[in-house]
């Protein structure tokens, strides 16, 4: 009976060491950084909109303003978890890049750092400006469980599609008022961004692409939004890309065809670029 109930402890005791070691091994594989191929990921700039001002419900005992709407597909660089004072506001800063800052690449010769809701970086042969333009430290102010349990499970690498609005937070004597600018010094280039909708693309790299054409046709009939809009991209526009400053003016024709139904001997100023490049077939 002693013999029977040994080899029973034996066989329970080397199950749950497999089950430990299994445990283990899928915990590696969950939270290993995901690998991409050399290349740049994301071609689509972040799409900001400013507007006026609007208060939002409160979060965490901060009361918040809306200043921009902010959107933005990238790739995920480092994942900060916090439980400092302000945490009750936004929980989780995620670095981000996108451009040069998405392309393996590149990112194989910096090292990131975030701390103190700041990052850090140490680049071999990658100059401080094309980190500092083309990556942002993000507060997240989550606005819903369901985006907070998306965020949770981000991890470096992964290819994300954040939506929402730029905000400013204020509680008692406190403000906090993050940048609005891609030209912020070493470190501070943070927004603090409110999140009401995100998702992984990591299967279709043409998703920012997509999306930003679906925001700039359901602008269409609010003209103002529509030019603050295209205003944007024109700001972004390659102009050494014959494809993209074509699709621009076909945009900007039609936006002021709206604007303009009636033919006018002075339509205006375009927002096109313009000539077109001369080399474009």
């Amino acid at each position: 009976m002693l013999r029977v109930k040994s080899i029973i402890t034996r066989v329970i005791f080397r199950l749950f060491l497999l089950a430990l070691l299994g445990g283990g091994v899928w915990l590696w594989f969950a939270l290993s950084p995901v690998r991409h191929a050399p290349g740049v990921l994301i071609r689509c700039e972040p799409l900001r909109v400013a507007g006026e001002p609007v208060a939002l419900e409160p979060v965490g005992g901060y009361d918040l303003r809306r200043v921009a709407r902010f959107h933005l597909d990238a790739r995920v660089l480092g994942v900060k978890r916090y439980r400092d004072a302000h945490a009750s506001l936004s929980p989780i800063d995620v670095l981000v890049g996108w451009g040069p800052m998405s392309d393996s690449a590149v990112l194989d010769r910096i090292t990131l750092r975030q701390e103190e809701r700041g990052y850090r970086w140490e680049a071999r042969g990658v100059p401080d400006e094309v980190i500092r333009r083309h990556s942002a430290n993000l507060h997240l102010v989550l606005a819903n469980p369901e985006v907070a349990a998306l965020v949770s499970q981000f991890l470096p690498g992964s290819l994300v599609s954040l939506r929402g609005e730029l905000v400013e937070a204020s509680r008692g004597d406190f403000p906090w008022s993050a940048s609005l600018s891609r030209g912020d010094s070493r470190g501070q280039a943070g927004e603090l961004m409110r999140v009401s909708r995100t998702r992984w693309f990591n299967g279709d790299p043409d998703l920012a692409a997509k999306e930003e054409a679906a925001l700039l046709e359901e602008a269409h009939p609010d003209l103002q939004r529509w030019y603050l809009l295209l205003r944007e991209k024109r700001d972004k526009l390659d102009l050494n890309d014959a494809e993209a400053v074509r699709a621009f003016n076909r945009e900007a024709r039609q936006y002021m065809e709206a604007a303009h139904p009636e033919p006018s001997p002075s339509p205006g100023p375009s927002l096109a670029p313009s000539p077109e490049p001369s080399s474009a077939p």
